[in-house]
């Protein structure tokens, strides 16, 4: 691989990562939240097979992801040319938890590093690529995913290489993972650099990174105007509350007081410019603000500020604060002992 390939496979995968928010701000994931990397032989079916993942994509259900795959399967088995088949690795992380949750269809097993401890992969969940059989048994396998730790999804062309056995690859994947940059783009440029010869590979190479930040007791992020904000705000406030040993009944409530003040910023700011939130815990008190960059409209008839009136049932204390440059509403709360 030249110089530019080895630049563009390296934006490629980061792009990748930042459209999905695992790069830098996982804790904007909502519960859940699925990821996928496959190997497609030939690109025929490659549309069919995300259409299925993302139809198909759902919350709670502890069966889903085996679901999905046992689906994925049919298409492949029934559609497919006969020769041609699809490994598949499809993971469900969930911060809130540290977990990860994970199908693998044939597909290279998971790499995951933590701290000073050796790279380990995840060997569980394993079955037959996608096409191979017509009903085969797809089991969902699980791992803890603590803070500061990093999972690495890839393909095998990343270590197969001619005339070798495909484990000495492995090997060397997990000796160049140990010791590497933790942020996630840094890390796919070591990882490419070390293991992608300059005259490149037989095989197409993808890797996705994730990394599991620690919570801390402040934090500030900025949200697009978009009410699909709105999920992964309350999964960020839902992990941060969690940080903060909040009760279930409390986690409830601030998240829902939030809401409403983050759909005031959505929908009475009438800017496309994103709003931001901020929380401070202090001892038990917590404070959180969301400000954006416009007005809040006059409340129409019917309105009633039953948004407003919910905030200051929730919360202990509620300010909204209006001026040339935006809307600020800071929410301050105590947590029970």
């Amino acid at each position: 691989m030249n110089t530019t390939m080895r630049r563009a496979a390296a934006r490629l995968m980061v792009d990748f990562q930042q459209m999905s928010a695992f790069a830098e701000d996982p804790l904007v994931l909502d519960r859940g939240e699925g990821c996928w990397l496959w190997d497609v032989d030939g690109r025929r079916y490659f549309d069919g097979l995300s259409g299925v993942m993302v139809a198909n994509y759902g919350h709670g259900n502890r069966r889903i992801i085996a679901a999905v795959v046992e689906q994925l399967n049919r298409l492949v088995w029934m559609e497919a040319d006969a020769s041609q088949m699809a490994t598949l690795l499809y993971a469900i992380v969930d911060p809130h938890e540290s977990a990860v949750r994970w199908v693998n269809a044939g597909h290279p097993a998971p790499l995951m590093s933590f701290g000073e401890h050796p790279p380990r992969f995840l060997d569980g969940g394993s079955s037959v690529p996608l096409g191979v059989l017509p009903f085969p048994s797809y089991d969902e396998a699980s791992a803890a995913m603590p803070p500061d730790s990093t999972l690495l999804l890839y393909t095998d062309g990343l270590v197969e290489r001619p005339g070798e056995h495909i484990d000495e690859g492995m090997s060397r994947l997990a000796q160049r993972m140990a010791g590497a940059p933790e942020a996630p783009e840094d890390l796919l440029d070591h990882l490419l650099r070390g293991l992608v010869p300059a005259t490149g590979t037989p095989d197409d190479v993808a890797l996705l990174a994730l990394r599991s930040l620690p919570v801390s007791d402040s934090f500030g992020l900025e949200f697009p105007s978009a009410p699909d904000s709105l999920a992964a705000m309350r999964s960020l406030l839902r992990r941060w509350l969690g940080h903060a040993q909040a009760g279930r009944d409390e986690i409830a409530e601030i998240t829902t007081a939030c809401g409403e003040a983050a759909t005031n910023a959505i929908e009475h700011a009438g800017s496309e410019r994103p709003f931001r939130v901020t929380g401070q815990l202090t001892g038990r008190t917590l404070e959180i603000t969301i400000s954006d960059h416009g007005g809040w409209r006059e409340a129409r008839e019917g309105d009633q500020g039953r948004g407003l009136a919910l905030m200051r049932a929730l919360m202990d204390t509620v300010e909204v604060t209006s001026a040339a440059e935006g809307t600020t509403v800071k929410l301050r709360r105590r947590l029970d002992e």
